[in-house]
C-alpha cells in the first residue's frame, strides 16, 4: 500500500496545499534539524500527519509560520484529517514524538486532533521539551487523543505577539 511522505519548497496560496511536509499514512519516519519555513503564504502549515500516520520523529527542528496569523490559516505542527478544515476528526496519527523544535507564530503551534467516535485510535502522541512562541490562540492543543498523550517540558510564551485571541492559552 502506498504512503506518502512529500517534502516540498514551500510558500503558497492554495488553501487545499497548505503544508511543506506531509505524512500522509507515512510510517518510521524520522525527521531531525530541519529548517522549514511557512510564514510568506496566505497559508502555511509545517508539518501535516493524516491518514493514521505512524512512528514518527520530529526532532531539533525550527518551524515558523506567520506571526501576524488569526485564523487557523498558519499552523506550525497539524495532525488531523482535512488539508483545509480544523477539526476534523478520524484515525489521524499515533506513535508520534515531536521532541526539541522550535515553533515560531501560527494560529497554534502544535494542533493535534483524534477521533470522536473511536476511543482505541491516536495513540501514544508525545510532545515533549518544545519551544512554542508567537503563537494566536494555543500553543499547544490537543483533543481526542485515546491513550498515552505526553505534554511534558514545553516552554510556551508569546514574547513578541502583540495581537490577542480572547481563548489565548499556552496549551
Amino acid at each position: 500500500e502506498f504512503r506518502r511522505v512529500l517534502f516540498r519548497s514551500y510558500n503558497t496560496n492554495t488553501s487545499n496545499d497548505r503544508s511543506a511536509i506531509v505524512l500522509d499514512g507515512a510510517s518510521f519516519v524520522t525527521i531531525d534539524s530541519f529548517n522549514i519555513d511557512v510564514s510568506q503564504g496566505a497559508y502555511g502549515w509545517g508539518i501535516y500527519f493524516t491518514n493514521q500516520a505512524s512512528d514518527i520523529i520530529i526532532s531539533n527542528c525550527n518551524i515558523n509560520t506567520s506571526e501576524t496569523a488569526t485564523t487557523n490559516t498558519h499552523v506550525g505542527i497539524v495532525a488531523n484529517n482535512s488539508m483545509t478544515t480544523l477539526p476534523t476528526s478520524g484515525n489521524i496519527a499515533s506513535n508520534i514524538s515531536i521532541l526539541n523544535n522550535s515553533i515560531n507564530g501560527g494560529f497554534y503551534g502544535i494542533y493535534f486532533n483524534g477521533n470522536t467516535t473511536n476511543a482505541t485510535q491516536n495513540n501514544n502522541n508525545k510532545i515533549i521539551g518544545n519551544e512554542v512562541t508567537n503563537f494566536y490562540s494555543y500553543g499547544i492543543y490537543s483533543q481526542y487523543q485515546s491513550t498515552g498523550l505526553t505534554v511534558n517540558k514545553n516552554n510556551i510564551s508569546r514574547p513578541t505577539r502583540t495581537s490577542l485571541s480572547t481563548g489565548t492559552n499556552g496549551g
